[in-house]
């Protein structure tokens, strides 16, 4: 399945394939996670794993939002010529040309989100305006790290097709910005229509939602990170948020529901 189309609202979402699922070392990316907590995600949210929890399923989601008028891109992925890129031809699948974004938002700097933004020197989603929350942008100019701003961003500012939204602005008719650091200082989730949260990288496996203690290496302030994602999932538990987040199994769409105190991921595909 290289997409899923349902309705929100007033909006046609699709959840696309951007990379197929591969499993990695669930130590090379969660290196500090104590033994009884993985024995006991293993249980929960088995799908995740392989070999008794040694290895970890992870791919990536990107989505899309439909409606007033719009056709919204939520990130871009790898490189195109990436050798596992699949974004453009899941959207094929869908019925899509990239011709037929009118805005793509990035939600953070990571090259996995912002490497698809160009194709040879020119956009990738040809008739598209790009976008990023003002705190990501601006941190993402002057990160030594994640230095690849030049690459991905400045060109389309140099073409002028780049804007820079406030961090809570409402980009289309009930679809809003919602901060979320952590992952990266300012990542920026999307509520829509009050009841679907695209997550960012809030987190990154069913199993932190259990245990939102977990940290994957990559996170910039990982204390910070725990933090926002205690209350995201608080939150979408509390009101009843359907959840998509871009690197869990089956696309990546559920929710969190909280049994006796205890929440856990129950996924709707």
């Amino acid at each position: 399945m290289t997409f899923h189309r349902f309705a929100q609202g007033d909006y046609e979402v699709l959840l696309l394939q951007a990379q197929p699922p591969l499993t990695t070392r669930t130590a090379d990316l969660f290196p500090d996670v104590d033994a009884g907590e993985l024995a006991e995600a293993v249980r929960i949210a088995p799908e995740s794993f392989v070999n008794g929890g040694e290895e970890i399923f992870f791919g990536q989601t990107i989505a899309l939002v439909r409606g007033h008028g719009k056709t919204i891109l939520f990130d871009t992925g790898v490189p195109v010529d990436h050798e596992r890129a699949t974004l453009l031809k899941s959207l094929a699948d869908a019925g899509l040309t990239a011709g037929d974004i009118d805005l793509v938002f990035l939600t953070h700097r990571d090259l996995d989100h912002v490497g698809g933004n160009l194709t040879e020197g020119r956009p990738t989603f040809p008739n598209a305006r790009y976008a990023m929350a003002r705190t990501e942008y601006e941190s993402y100019k002057v990160d030594p790290v994640r230095n690849h701003f030049p690459t991905y961003v400045g060109p389309l500012e140099e073409l002028g097709v780049f804007d820079v939204f406030e961090d809570d602005a409402e980009i289309a008719p009930g679809v809003r910005l919602v901060l979320t650091p952590g992952h990266r200082p300012g990542a920026a989730s999307v509520l829509v229509e009050d009841s679907l949260l695209l997550a960012a990288d809030t987190w990154h496996c069913p199993a932190q939602v259990t245990f939102p203690n977990w940290t994957i290496k990559f996170d910039s302030d990982p204390e910070l990170a725990v933090a926002t994602r205690r209350s995201v999932i608080e939150q979408a538990a509390t009101e009843g948020w359907q959840v998509a987040v871009p690197h869990t199994f089956r696309l990546g769409l559920g929710r969190v529901v909280d049994e006796d105190g205890r929440m856990r991921w129950v996924s709707s595909l």
